[in-house]
């Protein structure tokens, strides 16, 4: 697996092993797996050890193979992922310490968003329209990305690692769940940053975010063994 050592100015698209559709990228290092619906948890180790981005498209998974990738052990073995929902671009974090901007029908890298030292990227998210890219770091900070000017339109600051981020399906708001000390969801206006709620009742950590199809609805999964669905006032 030596393409994929940091430093490498290549992108590897593969559905299944990492000899499959190799492209050179010329304007950006690092590595990352498009499809990936033969990878095992033990690829997956590998890929997050050498810090390979990994791309789920599950559309075109079962459109091409009938399958699709193994998400939940990608996520387990540490491998940062995000895929717009209209499926346009993808974003990486193969350093953690910048974004990759991708664009999935070509491969094309069309930006590279860096961060510093301490705010290196611990997740991201899409917003519905697919234009935006919210990322969590590990000093705190979320900032809002465009997508189309490659720069931060927002940011807010949270007390801990920002372990999960989700957009409403509207877009207008974001909830951030941190790591380790700081167990509260944060309901953030996406359009400005102005925190709206905090939410709070887990004891640990939050890992996961996801809102209900309407928006009315927002459901927690925290390291404390719990889920909590949480009513969202309009």
């Amino acid at each position: 697996m030596t393409d994929a050592v940091p430093g490498f100015d290549v992108t590897m698209f593969a559905y299944g092993g990492w000899e499959h559709e190799v492209y050179q990228a010329a304007d950006g290092p690092g590595v990352v797996v498009i499809h990936g619906v033969a990878l095992t948890f033990p690829d997956f180790l590998e890929m997050a050890a050498h810090r390979v981005g990994f791309v789920w498209s599950p559309r075109s998974n079962f459109e091409l193979y009938g399958q699709t990738a193994d998400v939940a052990a990608a996520k387990d073995a540490g491998v940062t992922i995000a895929l717009a929902p209209a499926g346009g671009f993808v974003a990486s974090v193969p350093y953690r310490y910048a974004i990759g901007l991708w664009r999935l029908r070509d491969g094309k890298l069309l930006n590279t968003l860096y961060t510093s030292f301490t705010g290196a990227v611990s997740s991201l998210a899409f917003n519905p329209a697919g234009n935006l890219l919210a990322t969590g770091h590990y000093d705190g900070a979320i900032r809002i990305w465009d997508i189309g000017s490659g720069q931060a339109v927002v940011t807010m600051q949270t007390e801990g690692v920002v372990q999960s981020l989700a957009f409403s399906p509207d877009g207008s708001l974001l909830a951030s769940g941190s790591s380790y000390q700081d167990s509260a969801v944060r309901l953030w206006k996406s359009a400005d940053g102005t925190l709206l709620r905090t939410l709070e009742g887990h004891t640990a950590g939050v890992e996961y975010l996801l809102f209900s199809p309407a928006g009315g609805y927002l459901v927690s999964a925290s390291y404390d063994g719990s889920l909590r669905l949480w009513g969202i006032r309009p």
